[in-house]
């Protein structure tokens, strides 16, 4: 009985190797604007995995992903360098010898990135804030970090699509290829190059958050926390060196245009603001000098510390409770921003109204300290810093 199975082999041909550039630009580059689109879009199915059980098995294939997608971009690279070269003096194509491997790889390459779409799909299914974590039945995953992994799939499929239309000026090169040089040739393996390690930076960075995501909370509780204080306490030093540059005494009329300096009488209201200011901008130093720097170094010394406590979370705790406590490091990373804000206010109110009111700050600061010892698994080294630590703040 005669097989209905063609047996017809497959030409690849320089039209079969364009359908890869159709089917790039129809399943992604039609559909995906912004990483919105990639939940939107339903032909995106979701990831399913085998086993639920394994802690964190949607990120654990999202590395096996990564390292599957640098190993087929660089041999796509290599391939592509291996499309045209110099021989006897001109620059040859060689399709019969690269082709059916350039268009299996790419093929893979894009369906390397599909998968990465359907992953990214399943973990944001599981994304813990604010109390919509208590619904979850397993350990799902902090929206810090799938805020990271959106930005680095986004920032994928935007090196991939500068590589398929790198991938058309390869196909296209060999339109009146005689009158090619060399230095022609050389333009186009260097754009290659330089999008390969782009892809690969990238990859490297997803991988990097699978066993370095706590470093993401640390990051930011130095950038939104210790470096804000630092800068805060700057700013107070240089009102005490120079309270004049902070503080206007005319507010009306601050660069005295409307002074009249034929004016005995104005001359000495102006000096009576003078010295009022100037009781002003004492009792603020006063303020500061006594009170408020000692709860900002106070403060700054919290945050750092917690940095530690953040690193020393293990995986045995993530499996027992991880939803609470990734829910708790999304509270401290908001109330640290929150903190910050207060001690702004509060700096601007000393220098400005010589008000000293930590009514709003120290809510926060509780707060945050009952979210810290959530994720320090009643470690002692936390109470006995915490103690201390509330004998110097209250003071």
């Amino acid at each position: 009985m005669a097989s209905n199975v063609s047996t017809t082999p497959v030409t690849y041909d320089f039209n079969k190797l364009n359908e890869l550039c159709i089917k790039f630009e129809e399943t992604f580059s039609k559909k995906i604007t912004s990483i919105d689109d990639i939940y939107i879009e339903t032909s995106f199915n979701e990831f399913k995995g085998s086993d639920q059980k394994i802690f964190q098995f949607e990120l654990l294939e999202l590395v096996k992903l990564q390292k599957l997608t640098k190993a087929r971009v660089t041999k796509f690279g290599l391939l592509l360098s291996e499309f045209y070269k110099k021989q006897d003096n001109e620059i040859k194509c060689f399709l019969e010898k690269v082709a059916k491997a350039l268009y299996e790889e790419y093929f893979e390459l894009q369906n390397n990135f599909y998968y990465n779409i359907s992953v990214l799909k399943c973990i944001k299914k599981l994304e813990i804030k604010d109390d919509e974590s208590k619904t979850l039945e397993r350990v799902g995953y902090p929206s810090l970090i799938i805020k990271n992994i959106e930005e680095s799939v986004f920032a994928l499929y935007t090196v991939l699509k500068d590589i398929d239309n790198l991938y058309k000026k390869y196909l296209s090169f060999n339109d009146n290829i005689k009158d090619k040089k060399e230095a022609d040739l050389t333009l186009l393996n260097d754009e290659k190059l330089v999008l390969i390690g782009k892809v690969w930076a990238i990859n490297d960075h997803l991988v990097s958050l699978s066993n370095n995501w706590k470093q993401l909370y640390t990051s930011l509780l130095t950038n939104f926390g210790t470096k804000l204080i630092e800068d805060i306490m700057e700013e107070i030093n240089e009102f005490k060196e120079n309270p004049e540059d902070f503080i206007n005494q005319n507010d009306d009329d601050p660069f005295g245009i409307n002074i009249d300096y034929d004016s005995e009488e104005e001359e000495k209201e102006d000096e009576t603001l003078t010295n009022e200011k100037a009781e002003e901008i004492e009792k603020s130093k006063e303020i500061f000098d006594n009170n408020f720097i000692n709860k900002l170094k106070l403060i700054k010394l919290l945050l750092a510390t917690s940095k530690k406590f953040i690193k020393d979370i293990t995986d045995s705790q993530l499996e027992k409770d991880g939803n609470t406590m990734y829910l708790n490091l999304n509270k401290i990373i908001n109330t640290t921003k929150e903190i910050v804000k207060q001690l702004d206010s509060i700096t601007i109110e000393i220098m400005e109204n010589q008000v000293y009111d930590l009514s709003e700050l120290n809510p926060l600061v509780n707060s945050f300290k009952n979210e810290l010892k959530s994720i320090s698994n009643n470690n002692k080294n936390f109470e006995k810093f915490i103690v201390t630590w509330n004998i110097k703040y209250n003071e």
